[in-house]
């Protein structure tokens, strides 16, 4: 499988300093959300990636609007030091971008809605038509979360791997259904390695 063969490459990429095309400016389509659950004690950043709708046609900027389609790179701590990395999406429309800390759940209760999203690379070389399961979140509505590799999943990559071909092939195409969406990821890449948090939940 394509995927397979790619991953020693692009692992290998992952670990170069970050250098040329990942070293640049702060990019005005991102945006962070910070702090401390009050309820929980779970300490949390995010950083919002806005993108655009796809055509067909190449990526181009846009500006800040509340119904762009949205990547989210998500890094947390619990009060018992445990970390995480998720990444979320959403195609537009959201109206809650900020943080939900995982509310409890028992092996009896029903687990999210799975959703077939596909994903195309593109970079210095192409990857596409890789389809993956993402949960269908209740709160907030409309957002998805990426599945990590497990027994409620039929990923083969945690989300970790995901970085690790951005690094090589930077430019994301999302699918779900009939609606597209194109991310240039290089900014929010840029910052995950920036964070403190997300240095340490990555480690």
């Amino acid at each position: 499988m394509m995927l397979t063969r790619c991953l020693l490459p692009l692992i290998a990429l992952s670990l170069l300093p970050t250098t040329g095309a990942l070293a640049q400016a702060p990019s005005p389509h991102l945006r962070h959300i910070q702090g401390t659950d009050p309820e929980t004690g779970t300490e949390y950043t995010r950083i919002l990636l806005r993108g655009q709708l796809s055509s067909g046609s190449p990526f181009t900027p846009i500006a800040l609007t509340d119904n762009a389609p949205t990547l989210i790179a998500q890094c947390t701590r619990q009060t018992s030091g445990k970390l995480s990395f998720d990444l979320f999406t959403t195609f537009g429309g959201a109206s809650d971008l900020d943080f939900h800390a995982p509310v409890p759940t028992s092996p009896a209760q029903p687990r999210p809605k799975k959703v077939e999203v596909t994903l195309d690379f593109s970079g210095y070389t192409h990857i596409t038509g890789l389809k993956r399961q993402w949960e269908s979140l209740p709160d907030p509505s409309g957002m998805l979360r990426y599945s990590s590799a497990g027994f409620h999943s039929s990923n083969l990559e945690d989300t970790p791997v995901l970085l690790r071909y951005l690094v090589a092939l930077p430019e994301l195409r999302l699918t779900v259904s009939n609606r597209s969406a194109n991310f240039d990821t290089r900014p929010l890449l840029t910052d995950i390695r920036s964070e403190p948090l997300c240095k340490a939940a990555l480690l």
